[in-house]
């Protein structure tokens, strides 16, 4: 989770975490009554978030999250790059919590 989902205790990540789906505030400022606390992401210069899920088979194992200093939503384009950066992040945690895992 990052830390302005940690401060605000909830935001687009919790959500796209819990419900495996993609979150997607295209205005902040404007959404903000879905999460009120996480307003400080303003404060940080951000206007919009995408919350993407980092997803292995059934389970969901985190979220990423893509935070612009510009209103809107990402194109098409621009969503299937968040989409596999997800899978790479996915990839790569479950890599590492496997190594740590083995003996040496």
């Amino acid at each position: 989770m990052g830390v302005l989902h940690h401060q605000a205790g909830a935001g687009p990540c919790v959500d796209a975490y819990r419900s495996g789906a993609v979150i997607t505030l295209r205005n902040i400022a404007a959404d903000g009554c879905r999460y009120p606390n996480f307003q400080t992401a303003l404060s940080q210069g951000f206007q919009s978030v995408d919350a993407i899920p980092l997803r292995f088979r059934p389970n969901t194992i985190g979220a990423l999250n893509l935070f612009r200093t510009r209103i809107g939503a990402l194109s098409s384009e621009d969503s299937a790059i968040g989409q596999a950066l997800a899978d790479v992040a996915t990839i790569s945690l479950l890599h590492e919590r496997s190594a740590r895992k083995m003996p040496r």
